[in-house]
């Protein structure tokens, strides 16, 4: 009993975790490149009245910039942010199949960590509504 206990709060734990710091790096992979590119950034968290919420038309946090960028900057900001979360994806993969660790609770850890940065990188560069994806692809056109 003790132990489906400890395997839900680690559940719970891994995605209260995963998301902010996938939600975080993602942001803070926009903002890199678009710093390299002298384009202003600045992070904007989206924050309801009641605490940290989801808007139907505003994502959780967005990069905005406000100097003039090229097809070809606003590219690569934009797919900044999902490779983000595809490095993290693939930093904890290898860290899960090449590192010796023994505890379950860690690996399960790592596994629903992997698993959070692997969806946040689909449902970003996936090109429908405001997503990466979507800019990305009308920035290919």
């Amino acid at each position: 009993m003790i132990r489906k206990i400890a395997f839900a709060v680690l559940m719970v734990a891994s995605v209260l975790l995963g998301l902010p710091v996938n939600i975080a790096s993602h942001e803070a992979g926009h903002y890199a490149v678009a710093s390299y590119y002298d384009a202003n950034p600045e992070i904007v968290f989206n924050i309801t009245e009641s605490g940290f919420g989801f808007y139907l038309d505003k994502p959780v946090a967005e990069t905005i910039y406000s100097a003039k960028t090229t097809q070809i900057q606003d590219f690569w900001i934009a797919l900044a942010g999902p490779a983000v979360n595809l490095i993290i994806f693939f930093a904890l993969f290898v860290m899960l199949f090449t590192a010796k660790i023994k505890n379950i609770f860690v690996k399960l850890f790592l596994q629903y960590f992997a698993a959070i940065s692997a969806m946040a990188f689909f449902m970003n560069i996936f090109p429908a509504g405001g997503t990466d994806g979507a800019a990305i692809l009308s920035l290919l056109k």
